[in-house]
Order: C-alpha cells, then sequence, then structure tokens
C-alpha cells in the first residue's frame, strides 16, 4: 500500500541515527516526529502513557484524534495495561524515556495496526483499543514477565480479529462464540474465535490458552 510505503521512505533519515544512538532512543524520537506529523499543534503526551500513546497514535494512521479521545475514556485497567505492554523494548537495558519497565518478554500484537485503522468514530476506537488490551492482558497471562526475558519479543497473532473488526467494534455479539488467545510456541500465542465445544477439547487437551475478557478491563 501507498501508506506503508509512505512511512517507510520516511524513517529512512531516523534509522540513519542509529550510528550515534540507541534503538529505543531512535524509536521515541521517531514516534514523536509521527506524532507531531499525525496530530499538528497537539502537546506532546507525558508520564507513564505517552510511550502507549505515541505508538497508537502512529499505529492507527490518519485516526490520531480518534485514538487521543478514546484512550482518555478507557477504564483504568485497560489504560495501564496498553502504557505497561507498549514500553516494553524487547532490548536489554534500553527504556523509553518516560518508562522504566523491566523484565520481559515484550509483546508484539500482529495486526494491532490494522484493528485500530478498521475504527471510524470514538466508540469503534474506544473498543478496538479494549480489545488491543485484552490481548495484551491475556499474552502476559501466557507469557509471564521474566527478568531474564528482557531481550525477548513473543508474537500475539490477532488477524481473527481485524477479520471480525465489524461486528467486534460495533460490540455486537459473536453468535456464541469466544475469542480465545492459544498458546502455540514459546514465543508465539494466536486468537481465534471457537465455539463452546472446541473450548472443551482444548481443555482436555491440554492447550495453554486464554479467553479474552473485556470485563477484565473494566475496572
Amino acid at each position: 500500500p501507498t501508506s506503508v510505503l509512505q512511512a517507510m521512505l520516511w524513517s529512512i533519515p531516523y534509522l540513519q541515527r542509529l550510528t550515534s544512538s540507541t534503538e529505543t532512543e531512535v524509536v521515541e524520537t521517531y514516534l514523536r516526529a509521527r506524532f507531531e506529523t499525525a496530530i499538528p499543534n497537539t502537546p506532546y503526551p507525558d508520564g507513564g502513557e505517552a510511550i502507549a500513546i505515541l505508538r497508537l497514535v502512529v499505529m492507527a494512521q490518519g485516526r490520531g484524534n480518534l485514538v487521543l479521545q478514546a484512550f482518555k475514556e478507557l477504564p483504568h485497567t485497560a489504560r495501564n495495561t496498553l502504557a505497561v505492554e507498549c514500553a516494553r523494548t524487547g532490548i536489554k537495558d534500553q527504556h523509553f524515556n518516560t518508562s522504566r519497565e523491566v523484565g520481559g518478554p515484550a509483546l508484539f500484537v500482529y495486526y494491532g495496526p490494522a484493528i485500530l485503522q478498521c475504527a471510524t468514530n470514538p466508540e469503534e476506537m474506544a473498543n478496538a483499543l479494549r480489545l488491543l488490551a485484552a490481548v495484551y492482558h491475556a499474552g502476559r497471562f501466557l507469557f509471564p514477565v521474566w527478568p531474564d526475558m528482557a531481550a525477548h519479543t513473543v508474537s500475539l497473532e490477532a488477524g481473527c480479529i481485524k477479520a471480525n473488526a465489524a461486528k467486534l467494534l460495533h460490540g455486537d455479539h459473536l453468535e456464541g462464540k469466544l475469542l480465545v488467545l492459544e498458546r502455540k510456541t514459546e514465543v508465539s500465542a494466536s486468537v481465534s474465535l471457537v465455539l463452546g465445544n472446541h473450548l472443551n477439547e482444548l481443555i482436555y487437551s491440554g492447550e495453554r490458552f486464554l479467553v479474552l475478557d473485556l470485563n477484565d478491563l473494566c475496572s
């Protein structure tokens, strides 16, 4: 897509800074520049939620204002989940300026940007952010934080959520199905829609999984 190509070309000058700065320093500088381009004349976020907001605005591609509005209205637990997980670098001894989360692995939600880009209004964006937080929340249960895992990253594949975004972002029911994050390997997990009988099969087969429960993130 043209937008992806433009973003890649836009990032080249920042990649050249790797000769004198750490990867995390370059990423933070890049995120701030993209934020300023996406939402001109808007103060940079600060505090422990800053990196999450910067990353989410960039991920949303043209929907930055929706992200800012929806993020402020999220329940505390969802906001904290996004703030903490977006701040992990996946690189040992490297931290963002506004957050010093330790340990790992970092969690990477594959299709995360695509989920946010499906939102067209504040309500849909709020649901998209809650779903993203739910994936992070479940992923952290399946891949707990350990001090010696700071240099590792786990991929959480969420294509199923993107494929069903029309229903999920409207808060519609999924006809008796549940969103489940299932651990596939030591470094990956995948979201799927399952019926109750398949859930029983996962239980009896000893698979490691967690049902995505948005109610866990309402406080």
